[in-house]
């Protein structure tokens, strides 16, 4: 996971599309790691995504995460 933020936006946003559908923690949290962005569409798509993943396991994380990036 430490090789993401070398990656550009373009690959970051075809990962986020094929993430979410398993929830799992490990896509979970490369969701939230990749989310910490500049790039408006990309923050969207990572958003959506996470919408389909909230479970009462990760609901704390997920809000913890948001609080962060405030």
């Amino acid at each position: 996971m430490e090789h993401i933020d070398e990656k550009d936006h373009l690959w970051k946003k075809r990962l986020v599309y094929c993430l979410g559908d398993h929830k799992n923690k490990n896509e979970l949290d490369v969701i939230l790691k990749i989310m910490d962005t500049e790039d408006e569409e990309l923050f969207v798509m990572c958003v959506d995504a996470l919408k389909g993943m909230v479970t009462e396991d990760n609901r704390e994380k997920i809000s913890c995460s948001k609080n962060s990036n405030a």
